[in-house]
């Protein structure tokens, strides 16, 4: 079992350092200069979180100029914060601002995620004893692999492009561009310079039409299934003797290594597969209707 991840913690002074102590940078430098994105953020979280900073009790729309992002998508970004508990709301005559938690909590958060991946990953080992135990296949008993973050999830990536088959997945990619950025679209290239093929039923999102629509220029056959009704939330590829899970929420991956097992899951894909054509032909049907015109993302297509 290999931790690929590792979570940078730094101290409330250090943070201090790092970003208010360089009042003479620009917002473009400042921004740069950051790793929050160690901490788990994606770009735009960092972007707003730093504005956030800068800005101290602010509304919506100061936020967004300062970080450069529309309303709608503040608002969004925004709730992620405050989940997390890197943001906390309050309202004033009648109107919403936001505030930043105290740097200091992010080294706090840090330790509580670190703690829930050693936990996690203390159970994982037990899962996969367990499993063991039970599992009776034809002599040879599967090799379970786990891996933490985003290097992780690279890892369980760059594994399949071993691929000697088809790779046959389940995908919901509504968070694959904002978690993976760059590594996404290198990824599919050198998947395509490859010449493997992938077929994917995916969960429908703004990003999955997106794939579908490019697909024939990355080797990738796709259908598109309605959210409400298939409401996955992990990846999952099919190739080789193996099976892979891929979280981008919790961010982790599981390679399983059995070909009793990969040749199972094939069986049931090609079912689904069939099953998958049927919404697809649906969910295009309505995507044209121009009553869903702009609302791609809604649930009830």
């Amino acid at each position: 079992m290999k931790i690929i991840d590792t979570i940078y913690l730094f101290s409330y002074n250090d943070f201090k350092l790092r970003y208010f102590d360089k009042c003479s940078m620009t917002k473009k430098e400042l921004f740069m200069d950051s790793n929050l994105q160690e901490l788990g953020f994606n770009k735009k979280e960092e972007a707003l979180y730093l504005a956030l900073l800068e800005l101290g009790q602010a509304a919506v729309s100061e936020i967004a100029q300062r970080a450069g992002v529309n309303r709608a998508t503040c608002y969004v970004i925004l709730n992620s914060l405050l989940r997390k508990g890197f943001a906390t709301e309050a309202a004033k005559r009648g109107r919403k601002y936001f505030v930043a938690a105290p740097p200091d909590y992010l080294a706090q958060y840090a330790e509580a995620q670190s703690k829930k991946w050693r936990e996690r990953a203390e159970s994982a080992r037990h899962i996969v004893v367990e499993l063991s135990k039970r599992y009776k296949g034809s002599g040879s008993r599967p090799v379970v692999k786990y891996y933490e973050g985003v290097e992780g999830i690279k890892a369980v990536y760059e594994d399949s492009l071993m691929a000697k088959d088809m790779i046959r997945s389940y995908s919901d990619v509504s968070e694959l561009k904002d978690l993976m950025q760059d590594y996404a679209e290198r990824y599919f290239k050198r998947r395509t310079k490859k010449r493997i093929y992938i077929r994917t039923i995916m969960k429908l999102s703004d990003y999955a039409i997106h794939l579908k629509r490019v697909g024939s220029q990355f080797l990738r056959e796709g259908y598109l299934v309605p959210a409400d009704k298939f409401d996955f939330t992990l990846e999952k590829y099919v190739y080789n003797d193996k099976v892979a899970f891929i979280s981008f929420r919790d961010r982790f991956g599981v390679i399983i290594e059995s070909k009793d097992i990969a040749q199972s899951e094939k069986y049931l894909y090609e079912l689904a597969w069939q099953a998958a054509k049927e919404y697809d032909r649906e969910v295009e049907r309505k995507l044209k209707n121009p009553a869903y015109a702009g609302d791609t993302s809604t649930n009830s297509v």
